[in-house]
């Protein structure tokens, strides 16, 4: 019997040896919270009905929004350019960046994704992309939450689905993350990273879209190589722009193929603007967002 219960006891710490012990983060906390959305829900299903109900006579309601399935985008951090910004202060920087919300919904087979931001004053250069009914309109809006765009996609947005990738990859690692901020608008080849802080407070950085290497990264073709952000800022001081004329500005800005989008709307000093021809909206979005972080 002793012989019995001693070959089961090495048995069983074979076996433990052999199982690799993951980590634990907790998905539920790591992303950053977007409870404060919850204040404007009202505008949320306004925006969204308003689509659904004209085009397929139907509506959602707050039990339909999953405040869990949104993702906090941060843009016009120029961590990569900034010499000020380190690893001793980059938390503080994010913390102090701008930012807005893709909220992720699901109607039938469809995907509606609506993007909400806080309406910010329009520098002088930039006022002549606005009417002069607009600009009073967003006068009277700064600081509120506001839709920013919205569209209807056959299929899940990337951005949803590279918050798919990081939780992959957090589920898989042996690393325990405290925090991941998503940070877009970067310069050259890096368009999208994933920051991830571990309990421990390191900083590592996962490319979620961009070319390293020559190698392309993005939804379809993830990489989970970690970078430092002084190698990050390596990689993007040897970025080599193309001549201009070559690429069009708005066609690059353009994140999503045509053919995947029944309905593209924008917000435009607080009204909704739909329209059908996809590529129309996306640019004119692109053009303002870009035109505002360069204030």
């Amino acid at each position: 019997m002793k012989k019995t219960i001693c070959a089961l006891l090495t048995l069983c710490l074979m076996l433990s040896v052999g199982i690799p012990a993951y980590a634990k983060t907790d998905m539920s906390t790591v992303f950053d919270s977007a409870d404060e959305l919850k204040q404007v829900e009202n505008k949320i299903l306004d925006s969204v009905n308003f689509m659904l109900s004209t085009y397929y006579n139907d509506t959602l309601t707050g039990e339909d929004i999953d405040y869990n399935n949104c993702l906090r985008l941060y843009y016009g951090t120029d961590i990569l350019t900034n010499n000020n910004i380190n690893e001793n202060n980059i938390i503080e920087a994010i913390d102090n960046a701008d930012y807005e919300y893709e909220i992720f919904l699901t109607y039938n087979n469809l995907f509606p994704k609506l993007a909400f931001s806080k309406t910010k004053p329009i520098s002088e250069e930039n006022k002549e992309l606005y009417t002069e009914e607009e600009l009073k309109e967003l006068e009277n809006q700064i600081g509120e939450w506001n839709l920013a765009s919205m569209v209807i996609l056959k299929e899940k947005d990337m951005y949803q689905r590279y918050k798919e990738d990081i939780e992959r990859f957090l589920k898989s690692s042996n690393e325990t993350y405290s925090k991941v901020h998503v940070i877009c608008d970067f310069p050259g080849d890096i368009g999208a990273v994933a920051m991830l802080i571990t309990e421990d407070s390191e900083i590592q950085f996962k490319v979620l879209d961009g070319i390293i290497d020559n190698k392309k990264i993005d939804y379809n073709n993830p990489e989970d190589t970690l970078y430092t952000l002084a190698k990050l800022k390596e990689i993007t001081a040897q970025y080599v722009p193309p001549e201009p004329g070559l690429i069009g500005e708005t066609e690059a800005l353009a994140p999503q193929p045509a053919n995947n989008t029944i309905i593209i709307a924008a917000a435009a000093a607080g009204a909704v603007i739909l329209v059908c021809a996809a590529a129309a909206v996306i640019i004119l979005r692109a053009r303002k967002k870009k035109a505002e972080f360069q204030n």
